[in-house]
């Protein structure tokens, strides 16, 4: 099995559950149960189930968002509502990739992302 740091494989299996409920095809569903399998040595740490349940519920918003914008409502909308739409989206990653490196220094694996003005989140 291929090693790749902690949090990207959380972040990753976080998406692919939310892919298994929303699309439902076979073929996700069996690649997450892959990656479920290399998350669960880590499953018994109480910081990695939380930031799994954080980064799904992140994950979710980003994907509720973004499918406003490409499901063809965006011709519904006011240019103003698509932009605040997009801005949400660009918010809703800062939080994810903080989320992301919590998890690097609080296991002390892998690597933070480095990124301009990721912390910057007010108003959410």
């Amino acid at each position: 099995m291929v090693e790749f740091p902690l949090a990207d494989l959380i972040d990753k299996t976080a998406i692919l559950k939310l892919k298994v409920e929303r699309i439902g095809e076979p073929h996700l569903k069996k690649a997450y149960n892959f990656y479920i399998k290399a998350l669960k040595k880590y499953s018994h740490q109480k910081e990695i189930k939380q930031a799994f349940k954080e980064l799904y519920e992140i994950n979710g918003r980003i994907w509720d968002n973004e499918h406003e914008i490409r499901k063809g409502t965006v011709c519904d909308l006011p240019l103003v509502e698509v932009g605040r739409r997009c801005l949400l989206i660009r918010d809703l990653n800062k939080i994810r990739l903080a989320i992301k490196d919590r998890i690097v220094v609080e296991t002390k694996s892998g690597f933070k992302d480095v990124s301009m003005n990721v912390y910057n989140t007010k108003g959410l």
